[in-house]
C-alpha cells in the first residue's frame, strides 16, 4: 500500500504517518507540502497510490482544488481531507476528519474508505 501525506505542516504529516502505521504497518508512505507538490508526486511514473490523505488549507494549492485534479486523472485512489476550519461544501474526497483529531477516528475512517 502507498499512501501520500500532504500537509504544510511537517508534525501534522509525521503525526498522521505515525497514526497510520498502526493500521498498515507495511504501507509506503510519501509526503507533500501541497496540492502542485502532491500533484507531482502522484504523476511520478511507475507510482501507483491507493490512498492520499490531505490538509484543506495549504499554500500555492489547497485540497479541495488538489481532490479535483486526482479525482479527474486518478479516480481509483482513496482521499480523505482533513481541516481543523470545517468540511468544506461540495469536496470530492471520500471522507473528512476534524482536526484536531483521535487516533482511534482516523483510523476508523481510513479502514472505512479503504473498504469501501
Amino acid at each position: 500500500m502507498v499512501i501520500l501525506i500532504v500537509d504544510d505542516e511537517p508534525s501534522v504529516r509525521k503525526m498522521v504517518e505515525s497514526m497510520i502505521k498502526n493500521l498498515y504497518p507495511d504501507a509506503v508512505f510519501l509526503h507533500a507540502l501541497h496540492g502542485d507538490q502532491a500533484l507531482g508526486v502522484i504523476n511520478s511514473p511507475g507510482q501507483v497510490f491507493d490512498l492520499m490523505i490531505s490538509d484543506t488549507i495549504m499554500p500555492v494549492m489547497g485540497g479541495v482544488k488538489l481532490v479535483e485534479k486526482v479525482r479527474a486523472a486518478f479516480p481509483n485512489i482513496r482521499i480523505v481531507l482533513i481541516s481543523g476550519s470545517g468540511e468544506p461544501e461540495g469536496h470530492m474526497a471520500d471522507a473528512f476528519v476534524d482536526k484536531p483529531f483521535k487516533m482511534a477516528n482516523l483510523l476508523s475512517i481510513v479502514r472505512r474508505v479503504m473498504e469501501s
